[in-house]
């Protein structure tokens, strides 16, 4: 079995040599940096032929409305969490079972402020261009990316955007075996008899989800992430898909902390990561990355 993982690490190796040998006669020099329109601030934002700057302002202001709406309800669902237990998700190891488990509302807290940070990155493209401040503020949002996959046991590194998708997938994948297994566990075990406040509002009737198709939503989130980063890199300007993207993230936190589910208690199981799967899903995911800039290029 060793000897297929390390065929695996080595068949995305030759992936990540093939890609980087795509950029073979590629114009290594970097574009001049123009003065941006608003504030005079450089920017690699060159004039380029079609481009319709009324455009852009609409396509940014439109996407830092809805990133400002979702911003505002995916932090009052998470910084106000439920103390009904029925409505808490929690979170399993695949590769521990003995392990005790812990409830999803850290890893909520931190994609509603992926979704804030999202927001001051469209904020200052909008205000600043794209450019050097620019740079600085995507930092903290490639820094709550990186902090999602660490709270799923997933700290590839680089290029996120690809990661996620792979990895909400993954997790979707084995909530399902595991919960269709689930004569492995008990899942009565930890529902608690409940002590909740009688004046909060989470005591009253709620909605039932069909858990754990909820973690579709993660998986959207990051495919139209994904479709954004390409349609942005290729066709130019273009933000459309990211106007999927962080509604579906604001709505999983609503479901993950406020509604119901069909099973007694809502679990999503982390997958197992041993050495070679973190290395392949880490080639494969900077692979992609490096297959869209190519096709920019």
């Amino acid at each position: 079995m060793k000897v297929g993982y390390c065929l695996a690490v080595a068949l995305s190796l030759l992936v990540l040599a093939l890609s980087l040998a795509s950029f073979v006669g590629v114009n290594p020099d970097v574009p001049e940096q123009v003065p941006y329109r608003f504030t005079g601030y450089p920017t690699w934002l060159p004039k380029l032929k079609g481009f319709d700057p009324n455009q852009l302002d609409a396509t940014l202001l439109f996407n830092q409305i809805i990133l400002l709406v979702s911003s505002y309800f995916a932090i009052k669902c998470a910084f106000n969490p439920p103390t009904n237990r029925k409505l808490i998700t929690r979170f399993y190891s695949t590769s521990d079972r003995d392990a005790a488990s812990f409830p999803t509302t850290d890893f909520d807290r931190v994609l509603a402020s992926y979704i804030v940070l999202t927001l001051l990155c469209g904020v200052t493209i909008f205000i600043a261009g794209v450019g050097k401040i620019w740079v600085a503020v995507g930092v903290l949002h490639n820094a709550a990316e990186f902090a999602i996959l660490v709270m799923l046991g997933s700290g590839q590194g680089l290029c996120f955007d690809w990661a996620l998708i792979i990895e909400f997938t993954r997790i979707y994948v084995v909530t399902l075996r595991e919960l269709r297994l689930h004569h492995r566990d008990n899942l009565e075990e930890l529902v608690e008899p409940e002590e909740d406040d009688p004046f909060s509002h989470h005591k009253s009737y709620h909605a039932i989800l069909s858990h754990p198709h909820q973690i579709l939503l993660l998986i959207i989130g990051a495919v139209f992430h994904v479709a954004g980063n390409i349609g942005f890199t290729v066709f130019r300007f273009s933000f459309y898909a990211y106007c999927v993207t962080y509604p579906a993230y604001a709505y999983y936190i609503y479901l993950d902390l406020h509604v119901t589910s069909n099973h007694p208690q809502k679990r999503i199981y982390l997958p197992e990561n041993p050495w070679w799967k973190v290395a392949v899903i880490s080639i494969i995911s900077i692979s992609l990355s490096l297959l869209t800039i190519r096709a920019g290029v």
